[in-house]
């Protein structure tokens, strides 16, 4: 007889992996294509299509001016996109989901050579801007600017009122309103006097 107990788990641990297996039983594989662009995009949902469609026509009106376009973004903004099944998937988790979407992937890259109408999508870009990019530097220093003009600021000393840069206000605030301070000097140490014998 052994002494060590198998563990249990919790009733609320149980429901969440069957609600979770219950979604993914659902889940499918789609691409989103446009007849007059070349490239696709191909990925996995357990939403219907009709919804996951809506939800990337929203998400691409949440973009900022100027920022670069994914490859789902560029076909989301042209006329004629539309949502299409690849097959319907359903696997345990979206972990097996993403798995069998890198298949996808890599079997339609196969047929390029095959057929004229698959062809791989262009190195994607990033969407946020990198540490070198334009709109970075350009932000960087609107930040610094204002910080500079937040510390040349004039403002007015609360007790004397005298104008002074709000960067220099505490060093005002010690060197003229603080009481000043008494330093003793150490008493001295009174002299030896000669031994005597």
């Amino acid at each position: 007889m052994s002494d060590i107990t198998e563990p249990t788990t919790t009733p609320a641990l149980n429901d969440l992996s069957a609600a979770k297996a219950r979604k993914y039983a659902n889940a499918l594989i789609y691409t989103i294509r446009n007849k007059d662009m070349k490239y696709f995009f191909i990925s996995g949902t357990v939403q219907i299509l009709s919804q996951k469609l809506h939800n990337h026509k929203q998400d691409l009106k949440k973009l900022k001016e100027g920022e670069t376009l994914s490859l789902l973004n560029q076909l989301m903004k042209m006329e004629g996109t539309y949502i299409e099944l690849l097959e319907p998937y359903p696997c345990k988790n979206k972990a097996e989901l993403d798995m069998r979407v890198g298949q996808w992937e890599r079997k339609i890259n196969a047929e390029e050579n095959k057929s004229s109408y698959y062809e791989t999508a262009p190195p994607a870009k990033h969407a946020r801007p990198d540490s070198n990019s334009l709109g970075y530097d350009e932000h960087k220093q609107s930040v610094k600017a204002r910080t500079t003009d937040h510390k040349n600021e004039l403002i007015q000393c609360p007790l004397c009122e005298q104008k002074t840069k709000r960067a220099k206000m505490l060093a005002h605030m010690i060197k003229v309103h603080s009481p000043p301070t008494v330093t003793e000097e150490p008493a001295k140490k009174p002299k030896k006097d000669a031994k005597t014998i």
